[in-house]
Formats: structure tokens, C-alpha cells, sequence
């Protein structure tokens, strides 16, 4: 019995000598003392009457929040994914014409219909899943339904097509067959959208004090916007990258400083919800579209350190740069230990992928880690892969590339085959 009070009075995450599921009961409103230690050592006889694996997480609700504390071990260890390329769009047609000027963005329909950001034409392009041309929406101009620079590209559940323009600092929604619907003007300083919901969307924005550094004060927060362009709720508490500062006369330059802790995001369609991971550190934080964490997701796992040759690597970057970058990059101090997490995306099925910067070489190929969350929070998952995977959809693959000769950038689509 004092066994279970010292386990509730342990700060989460926590650790047991018990290796199966737990559950724990907290914050949720008075409840008799007696049902809850009953529950709790019910909770622990069946756990220890399981043959639940290892590395199986541990889950506790607390004050209304789930924390889901995964081993470092996936439950699917041995499970490996291979790629195959099936289609590539890009490149001349037979008459010559280029096809993708300058592809940035793809995000693909429940038909597997593909819409291809192409900023240098000024349009979305639509290609079908065999990689026919049907129709572009947008170009170039100023006036409703047309564009200036294409910066963001994401549907609505209902289907309907969210853009964000950041040369024009507007936002437009276009229905299914690429028909222009609304617009609206930015007030603010928009960057990256992190969800899109039927009726409003959230999108980071940079915020500076009064008096504050123009480029070291800044703040980030979250903004939900609905489409008329009002401001429906703001969240707070995330942390850009640090910067190294250098000014000459009037003029002030900044430099990221690299592996910086910083916050990044992902949207999650499928399930209405975000994540958020302030990358130093294996915490990864579910909001719902009420700005409010209802999960939290950790594992453990060690840091890499950053070492000369990532040094060596970085100032090489700036070898031919302007003077007053060489000098930024001169005076810096460089961090001991590189973050946890370089970026996260979600497929279609609603898992969470956390690009980590563990890097593996093999025949001069590098290969990168992702680990894969299901929709839960429980981690699956661990696999390598050659390329960074713009969108995962109907277990397709899609990157961009660019051909080094010709200068002409494509969409690769690749099929993803799963080993037993």
C-alpha cells in the first residue's frame, strides 16, 4: 500500500519497476480514496498477469491531460520500410514545354489527385495519380484568386483548398474544382500555418515587444484565424531559435545560431488536432482546436553530440559569403549537443513522424531516422530514410527533387512497402 502512494506522489514522467501498462487517475475531481488505491491495485494485479512486451508505453491522465511515457525501444522493432519510385512529374513534355518551374509545395486529395505549388509560374497545378495534367488554379496578378507568391498550400476537411500568399499577405479559399471563393488581408505577420479546420486556421505568427531587439526580441505565438480574417484565440508559450547579432552603422544582421532549441509543428488533419515539440528535448506536446494540450508524448533518448566536424561543416557553408556573415560566424559560440528533433509531419492515417538528426552512412549513402507515433502516442516504429518526405498519403511517398544539370525540379512519388 505505501508502495502505491509513493508511486502517486512521483512527479511524471515517471519511472516503475513494474513493465507493463499502467493507468493513473488524476486531477479528474474528488474521488473516494478507497476506489482509487482499489483501482490502482487492480490495475497493477492484471498488469502483472499480462505478457504485455517491454517496451509497451506507460499512460497516466493528470489534471485532464494524457501523458503517454514511451520506452526507447518502438513496439515494432524489427519492422523496416522500403521505397520504390512510381511516378515522377516534372521536367519537358513531348512539345518541350517545361512542366514544374520551380515546384515548392504538394499536397494530394482523397482521389489521390496531386496540387503542385509551382512559384515561378504563379499557378497550382493539378495532376491526376497517374501523373496527367488536368487544370491550374491561380496566376499571376493582384486580384482575387490570383497570385503573387504562393508560400502555403493545405485543404479543409470538407475538401475546399486554403493559400497563403506572403507577398501579397493574403489568404484564399478555393472549392473543389478550383473555383475562387473568399479572400482576406493579413494584419499581421503570418508564417506557416500549423492546422486548417472547416471554418479557421492556426498559423504561427512573429511578435516583437516595443523597444525589444528587432531581431533577438522576437516572440512566437499562435493565432486562430477564421476566413473572414478575424482573430479567434492566441496561444502562447513557443520559442524561436536563437540568433547572433551583428550591426554595422544603422544596419543590424542576424544569423541563426545552430541547434538553437527551437518550436516546431505539425497538423494533424485527420484527428483536428497539432503537435508541438520544443526540439531539445523528446516532449512532444497535442493540442485541440480549442488551444488546449490534451497529450503529451515523450521517450527517452540521447542527445548527439555536436562535434568539430559539424563545426567544420557549418563555417564551410560561409566560405564565399559577404564579410559581415563571415564575422557573425566568427564571433559564435557553438552548442555541445545537437537537438532531438530536426521536423514532424503526419500522414493521412493521422501518425506522427519525428525527423531526428541520427544519421547513418552506408555505400555513401546518408540516411536520416524517423521515429512514428500512432495516432495514440505510442511509438511504433524507427526507420531510415535517404530522403526527406514532403507528404505521406495512401501509402505513397512524395519529395521534391531538383536535377543538377538541367535545372528542372520534379515530384517524385514513391510506394512504401512494409517488411512483416
Amino acid at each position: 500500500m505505501q508502495h502505491l502512494f509513493k508511486l502517486l506522489k512521483q512527479p511524471y514522467p515517471f519511472e516503475t519497476s513494474h513493465k507493463h501498462k499502467i493507468i493513473i487517475i488524476l486531477g479528474l475531481g474528488p474521488l473516494n480514496k478507497r476506489v482509487l488505491i482499489s483501482t490502482m491495485i487492480l490495475a497493477l494485479f492484471l498488469s502483472s498477469c499480462s505478457n504485455a512486451p517491454e517496451n509497451l508505453a506507460s499512460r497516466a491522465i493528470i489534471d485532464g491531460i494524457e501523458y503517454v511515457h514511451n520506452a526507447s525501444v518502438p513496439l515494432h522493432p524489427d519492422i523496416t520500410l522500403s521505397i520504390e519510385e512510381e511516378l515522377s512529374i516534372g521536367g519537358e513534355d513531348d512539345e518541350g514545354n517545361i512542366i514544374l518551374y520551380a515546384a515548392a509545395y504538394v499536397i494530394v486529395d482523397n482521389a489521390e489527385n496531386m496540387y503542385i505549388v509551382d512559384r515561378r509560374d504563379f499557378k497550382i497545378k493539378v495532376f491526376d495519380p497517374q501523373g496527367n495534367f488536368i487544370r491550374s488554379i491561380g496566376k499571376q496578378g493582384e486580384g482575387p484568386g490570383e497570385f503573387q507568391q504562393v508560400g502555403y498550400i493545405s485543404f479543409v476537411p470538407d475538401g475546399r483548398l486554403l493559400v497563403m500568399d506572403f507577398q501579397a499577405r493574403r489568404t484564399s479559399l478555393f472549392d473543389k474544382t478550383g473555383e475562387f471563393i473568399s479572400s482576406h488581408q493579413w494584419i499581421k505577420s503570418f508564417s506557416q500555418p500549423v492546422l486548417a479546420t472547416n471554418s479557421s486556421y492556426f498559423v504561427q505568427e512573429f511578435i516583437r515587444e516595443e523597444g525589444s531587439d528587432p531581431i533577438a526580441g522576437r516572440k512566437l505565438i499562435v493565432d486562430e484565424i477564421d476566413f473572414e480574417g478575424d482573430q479567434l484565440q492566441s496561444i502562447g508559450g513557443f520559442k524561436l531559435p536563437e540568433y547572433k547579432v551583428h550591426s554595422e552603422g544603422d544596419m543590424m544582421f542576424g544569423m541563426r545560431i545552430p541547434h538553437s532549441p527551437r518550436s516546431i509543428f505539425a497538423g494533424d488533419l485527420k484527428n483536428q488536432c497539432f503537435y508541438h515539440c520544443l526540439n531539445n528535448y523528446y516532449l512532444i506536446d497535442v493540442y485541440d482546436t480549442t488551444g488546449n494540450i490534451f497529450r503529451k508524448i515523450d521517450r527517452p533518448y540521447d542527445a548527439l553530440s555536436f562535434t568539430n566536424l559539424d563545426k567544420e561543416q557549418f563555417l564551410n557553408q560561409y566560405a564565399d559569403r559577404p564579410d559581415r556573415q563571415k564575422k557573425i560566424v566568427a564571433s559564435m559560440d557553438f552548442p555541445s549537443i545537437k537537438n532531438i528533433a530536426a521536423s514532424l509531419i503526419t500522414d493521412d492515417k493521422g501518425n506522427l513522424w519525428v525527423q531526428t538528426y541520427e544519421i547513418k552512412e552506408e555505400e555513401g549513402e546518408k540516411s536520416t531516422a524517423y521515429d512514428i507515433f500512432s495516432q495514440d502516442g505510442s511509438y511504433v516504429r524507427k526507420i531510415w530514410l535517404k530522403m526527406r518526405p514532403e507528404i505521406i498519403h495512401s501509402g505513397k511517398m512524395y519529395t521534391r527533387y531538383t536535377d543538377e544539370e538541367t535545372g528542372h525540379t520534379y515530384i517524385k512519388r514513391f510506394k512504401m512497402i512494409w517488411s512483416d
